[in-house]
């Protein structure tokens, strides 16, 4: 019977909890409206506390697998549950811990990540409320024991460069060594000024070697603080343990990484299925040959300059320079450049290299129907295809389209306009899904977007 209450308490969770901090956290309630959302919530917290104690051990099975903190005083809460708790019984039922809280306005600053940064005395300024949340996270975490730090481990951000000493400094200081084979995904998405390149010199490959279990790398570090960066980073993957040749199956290169320099060291890893990486110039082999990345299946390139021959040399390189069998998704986005200028870098890449592709994403601007007409020419078996929503979009032909996703600018009145029904895309006989998707969600995921909600999911796919 647990799973019917379950279902009924999260349909009555979402059609009667509007969006106020009284709802989920009932002391901050003052009014005196009986039918206030600060009385609803109360009343239902009361009910929901009555049926579970009649209910005794189901009902704190259920309310406790799935933990959910949507404001930061909840969290104190939890922990002096979970302290207090004889038996330590609660803390084992927990088995999701979702952080789905505003801690504004520290969201944006650096106390956030390094408490130790903050140097005021206001107790509710964003510093204060910063340490407030991750001592209160910890203290939960270390009653939770093993599965809270898998929770933590598992997935490392590095947002400031000042994060990644002291990440090598915990790892070095595991007696166990237990944290570092946790780690399963590291990325480093930071500024680093001129005068910090040597905290990634000293700090980054101790960090690597001692995360033999990684399995997803993404080193996007902005050198300069500037979006085009004079400066270079290299990394030196090739002389990383045996362990990383096996495991590492996903990679993401900002700008700051030359393929020249990447690239002859990924060729070393042959489980590497996922390559996210800026278009800049390729070198070839000292004999000519292509660098071969037999299993990758997955290749996101972005094209961020707008100098036409900066791109027509770099997609040169790179088209003449890979040689990749596997390849079944491929995702081509230009920041700056427009449509007259990669036209033809995207079709001779296509030309080699969309023979086998299922999945085909293209994001740029001043796009005509006839030019993507003309790049998917080339890829015969692509079934899920992504392109600006432009002009006449009704009228593009492909026999093996399954899925059809447009990008576009979502304003108000654009919304408010219905997408066109499949019948109207005629050229397309296999089509059973249309979705308009609001570039937003591009900024904030990047190309990625149309694979987290796959098409078939969609209500209106048939």
């Amino acid at each position: 019977m647990a799973l019917p209450f379950e279902l009924l308490i999260s349909i009555f969770d979402l059609a009667c909890y509007p969006p106020q901090p009284q709802i989920f956290d009932p002391a901050l309630w003052t009014g005196h409206d009986p039918m206030s959302g600060g009385k609803q919530g109360m009343r239902f917290q009361q009910g929901l506390t009555l049926i579970c104690k009649a209910w005794s051990g189901p009902a704190k099975e259920l309310l406790y697998r799935d933990i959910t903190i949507r404001t930061v005083n909840q969290l104190p809460l939890l922990e002096h549950t979970l302290l207090n708790d004889s038996t330590s019984a609660l803390a084992l039922m927990i088995k999701s811990l979702r952080l789905l809280c505003d801690v504004s306005p520290t969201q944006h600053h650096p106390q956030i990540f390094d408490p130790a940064l903050w140097t005021g005395h206001d107790p509710m300024s964003g510093g204060k409320q910063g340490m407030r949340f991750q001592q209160g996270l910890t203290l939960i975490c270390k009653a939770w024991s093993g599965p809270a730090k898998e929770l933590l481990y598992r997935d490392i951000t590095i947002r400031t460069v000042n994060q990644l000493p002291l990440l090598e400094h915990t790892l070095l200081n595991d007696s166990t060594s237990a944290l570092a084979l946790m780690i399963k995904s590291l990325r480093l998405l930071c500024d680093v000024s001129p005068t910090q390149h040597h905290v990634l010199d000293l700090s980054l490959r101790p960090v690597l070697c001692m995360c033999t279990r990684l399995r997803h790398l993404a080193f996007n570090p902005v050198l300069d603080l500037f979006p085009h960066p004079l400066s270079t980073f290299t990394l030196d993957l090739q002389t990383l343990p045996q362990a990383h040749q096996d495991t590492l199956t996903r990679v993401e290169l900002g700008v700051s990484v030359p393929l020249s320099h990447a690239v002859p060291e990924l060729t070393q890893f042959p489980n590497l299925v996922m390559l996210s990486c800026e278009v800049n110039l390729l070198t070839p082999t000292a004999h000519g040959d292509p660098y071969i990345l037999s299993r990758l299946e997955d290749l996101r390139l972005t094209l961020s300059t707008s100098d036409s021959v900066a791109i027509s040399d770099s997609y040169r390189s790179i088209t003449s320079a890979l040689d990749l069998p596997a390849l079944c998704k491929l995702s081509l986005t230009a920041v700056q450049a427009t449509a007259h200028d990669v036209r033809p870098c995207y079709a001779l890449f296509l030309a080699k290299h969309g023979s086998h592709l299922r999945y085909l994403a293209i994001y740029g601007s001043f796009f005509l129907v006839l030019v993507i007409e003309e790049l998917i020419q080339h890829c015969p078996s692509v079934e899920h295809l992504v392109v600006p929503r432009v002009r006449s979009l009704q009228m593009l032909a492909h026999p093996n389209v399954v899925w059809l996703d447009a990008w576009d600018y979502m304003t108000a009145r654009r919304r408010r306009q219905p997408k066109d029904p499949l019948d109207a895309f005629e050229n397309m006989p296999r089509l059973r899904g249309f979705r308009i998707i609001d570039r937003a969600f591009f900024h904030i995921a990047g190309p990625v977007v149309p694979l987290a909600a796959p098409p078939y999911l969609d209500a209106d796919a048939v």
